[in-house]
């Protein structure tokens, strides 16, 4: 069994567990229940606690605290730091990570389809000489090959990343089998022993709080997912504070309610030795003084957590349930205000560079990185959207246009996508398309589409071959309601490459030769030798476009293609149909014939021209070399 259907049939073990928002909608209930047979009581705890809670409350801030802010307050370091973001992480150096890095972060990892509970990393960082000795730990593991495929079990996620003077950021993390990967590229920097590592990491973060007594003091814990520390075990008696879950939102207990709750939780646990996996929106969140989260769940008459790869329960005491009832029964009801649309802007205009928008060539030239799709999805609110190809494989062009028609159809079938469980994936080696996504208020999110392999989308999603077939039917469709002729003039011929071979530009989009409108033949310069000179770019005539679009072509030999035995440095056709998708073929020695290869029609073969034909198309190769 391997672990997904391992985690199907723990998942179908799961009890029925209360909702967390019906438990607080209960404890308001049955806190006015209470108030009215102890008036006088209540009276003296709505003046004490709720007159407070109620200025706190006004702006709706995301987590409720229930002593009063001081004046001069210090913002708290945020629960999951801004360097766990994986976009901008830069791929490591020979598989190794540079030892003269300034910080080291530890990351969790967000649920998952096969593993729904989110692990939570450490809010600080590690400084000093310990970022080096993790540094060095790192390289000097012994290097694998990666793995496949693998029968193991559960190995902790963590992404361990390395900050240097300069703001750049290199990261290692866990893979599916228990090896160390290089976080941005996903093919190198394999390292064995992911699990002994993360002890590693472990034991210094632990050193260093023992010496620095780190605090964290935030309140933006998650009170929609069951969360977990990614250290091997958070002690009850290591547990300093308390949150309630209220309507999805942390409520801090008061001292009183935290201390008796801390001290029964540390006394009165359970070990439970049984499996299943439960997840979901917790009833309480407890923290040790650096922010480790003990997530308590529902289930059944007891509260349980986490621990190791079982559980903790704790059955809380009446009396303390009736008390913290009685304290968010004073809480105000949560009011839903009307959202406010944000206010359309008018975008800028994308310039072409070549037969690409700006975007894209930023894409392709990584001027502008891909995001990570979040747990919780994309919003909504696209006003366009652009599909970029992958020029690395076959110069794969997108569209010219702009998805205008619906575009918030890319959002929904990207939030449509599961959540990927390809942990052990550790290829690419395929086109990875991205999707850029301009939204109303001015924003921009860039969504990367890998194709092959594990078809990551967005870092966290699966399906990127298929999505990118969906998305050009969007396009499609929209092409048909309210065609969009492109009749820009634009340079279409790039340089050769060292060994001779042309830069070919070929649509994602299917382009029939029948509906070719222009084109040019890009080669190089007679009278050049070797491929640096520059190319020279001639516009075909529409006497050659005709012929060319509707001959029937002489099938390509399966065994040894003719155009095999052609030499490089040959010219080539790039033509475009009207609405300046690109397609390319080769030129043959001399003019004699003309190879189409066509990856999305599927159609191959030579075309042989006419003696007149190839007359007309030597007259446009004249200043080129059409011998190779």
């Amino acid at each position: 069994m391997n672990e997904n259907e391992l985690s199907d049939a723990l998942r179908r073990s799961l009890p029925p567990r209360p909702d967390a928002k019906g438990w607080a909608d209960g404890a308001r209930r049955k806190a006015r229940t209470r108030r009215v047979a102890v008036a006088s009581a209540a009276l003296l705890a709505v003046v004490g606690v709720g007159v407070p809670l109620a200025g706190q409350l006004a702006d709706e801030p995301p987590s409720i605290v229930a002593s009063p802010a001081p004046s001069t307050p210090t913002p708290a370091a945020p629960w999951i730091p801004e360097a766990c973001d994986a976009a901008g992480i830069e791929p490591l150096v020979d598989g190794a990570l540079p030892p003269d890095a300034a910080r080291l972060w530890l990351c969790g990892a967000p649920a998952s389809e096969g593993y729904p509970v989110a692990f939570i990393g450490a809010p600080e960082p590690l400084e000093g000489d310990r970022v080096a000795d993790a540094v060095a730990d790192f390289n000097a593991r012994e290097r694998s090959e990666g793995v496949l495929d693998c029968m193991g079990g559960f190995h902790v996620p963590f992404t361990a990343v390395a900050e240097y003077p300069d703001g750049t950021r290199r990261a290692v993390r866990m893979g599916g089998c228990g090896e160390l990967v290089d976080a941005a590229d996903y093919v190198g920097g394999f390292r064995e022993g992911g699990d002994d590592y993360l002890a590693t990491l472990e034991g210094l973060w632990a050193a260093q709080r023992e010496e620095l007594t780190y605090t964290w003091a935030g309140t933006d814990v998650s009170c929609t997912e069951t969360t977990r520390s990614v250290w091997s075990e958070v002690a009850p008696a290591e547990l300093t504070r308390a949150l309630a879950c209220v309507d999805g939102r942390p409520v801090e207990l008061p001292a009183d309610l935290t201390a008796d709750l801390l001290a029964s939780v540390a006394a009165d646990f359970t070990d439970d030795g049984r499996q299943p996996l439960i997840s979901g929106a917790p009833q309480f969140v407890l923290l040790t003084p650096a922010g480790d989260p003990v997530a308590l769940l529902g289930w059944g008459d007891v509260l349980a957590w986490h621990h190791g790869s079982a559980y903790r329960t704790w059955a809380m005491p009446d009396d303390l349930r009736g008390r913290i009832d009685d304290f968010l029964g004073q809480l105000p009801a949560p009011t839903t205000e009307p959202t406010a649309e944000p206010t359309p802007v008018q975008l800028p205009e994308e310039p072409l560079v070549g037969i690409v928008r700006q975007v894209c060539a930023d894409i392709s030239g990584l001027a502008l990185p891909a995001d990570t799709v979040q747990p919780e999805g994309l919003p909504s609110g696209v006003q366009r959207a652009w599909l970029c190809g992958d020029p690395r494989f076959g110069g794969n062009v997108g569209p010219l246009e702009p998805l205008t028609t619906q575009p918030d159809r890319v959002v929904e079938a990207i939030n449509a996508l599961p959540v990927s469980t390809a942990d052990a994936c550790t290829e690419i080696g395929g086109p990875t398309h991205h999707v850029v996504l301009d939204y109303a208020d001015g924003g921009r999110t860039v969504v990367a589409m890998e194709t092959v392999n594990c078809q990551f989308v967005g870092g966290s999603r699966e399906g990127g071959a298929q999505l990118t077939d969906d998305l050009l039917a969007m396009w499609q469709a929209q092409r048909e309601a309210t065609p969009q002729p492109f009749t820009d003039e634009v340079a279409l011929c790039s340089p050769y490459d060292e060994n001779g071979y042309p830069s070919y530009l070929n649509s994602l989009l299917p382009v029939q030769r029948a509906e070719l409108t222009r084109g040019v033949a890009c080669g190089l310069p007679k009278g050049t030798e070797g491929f640096d000179a520059a190319p020279m770019e001639v516009a075909l005539p529409p006497d050659l476009l005709l012929p060319m679009g509707q001959a029937q072509l002489e099938p390509l030999d399966p065994v040894q293609p003719q155009h095999s035995r052609w030499p490089v440095g040959l010219p080539i056709l790039v033509l475009l149909n009207q609405y300046g998708d690109p397609m390319t073929a080769t030129v043959g020695p001399d003019a004699t014939g003309v190879v189409f290869i066509n990856e999305v029609t599927g159609e191959q073969g030579l075309w042989t021209p006419t003696e007149a034909e190839r007359g007309l198309l030597l007259e446009v190769l004249a200043g080129m070399r059409t011998e190779g």
